[in-house]
């Protein structure tokens, strides 16, 4: 037969015979994630085979609270989520209702310990070169023969920064690979999303030092 939640005690219906419904039974789990976000698993039960759950309350401790609809069956499992915005110790209240009015209610304290934290949007600058001579000499100006984009994919815009030119011996580009010489540009800002071709005006002379090789831009 079908297993009865802990501590029940089994009803006997007499057709024909009125017979006191119990209160339905509720239980339920929580945890506090990331960000102050309240996750409610739990269970109801209807106390007669005719008297399913059509419905869960739920009060948060801070003065707000929500309702959820149920198809009313005897069993029913639900799941929740309320988000806290402060700090603090909450009892948080879950009330399961049966289709013959009846209610019953599972209690537990929760406590937030920090406050809600948004992460900053930031801009995210990238940059790629467009055409560039493939062969070059040492000591040789590129000038204008360089070309490059910069895009901001990040969530918010960005002042004025720089714009440099490297030689690098791998396709790790870095600050600490070899800068053209008069191969920086400054631009003065740019928007979340937005693109911009940065005129390289400069001499970007390729270092005397740099020896001969494969390098990249």
């Amino acid at each position: 037969g079908a297993r009865l939640p802990a501590g029940r005690v089994p009803q006997v219906f007499v057709p024909g015979v009125e017979v006191e419904c119990p209160s339905p039974e509720v239980g339920a789990d929580v945890a506090v994630t990331g960000g102050n976000l309240l996750n409610v698993v739990g269970h109801a039960v209807g106390g007669c085979p005719d008297a399913g759950i059509q419905g869960v309350t739920f009060e948060w401790g801070d003065g707000s609270g929500d309702k959820l609809s149920l198809d009313g069956g005897q069993e029913q499992s639900f799941q929740y989520r309320h988000q806290y915005a402060q700090p603090g110790n909450y009892q948080v209240v879950v009330t399961a209702h049966d289709t013959r009015n009846q209610s019953a209610a599972w209690r537990q304290e929760v406590v937030i310990e920090t406050p809600g934290v948004t992460a900053p949007a930031l801009p995210n600058l990238r940059g790629r070169i467009v055409s560039a001579p493939e062969k070059a000499t040492c000591g040789e100006n590129l000038g204008d023969a360089v070309q490059v984009e910069v895009t901001n994919a990040g969530q918010a815009e960005v002042g004025q920064f720089s714009v440099g030119v490297y030689f690098s011996e791998d396709e790790q580009v870095t600050a600490a690979d070899q800068l053209l010489l008069g191969g920086r540009e400054f631009v003065d800002g740019l928007a979340a999303g937005q693109s911009v071709m940065v005129p390289m005006t400069g001499r970007n002379q390729i270092p005397t030092t740099v020896p001969e090789g494969t390098r990249d831009y």
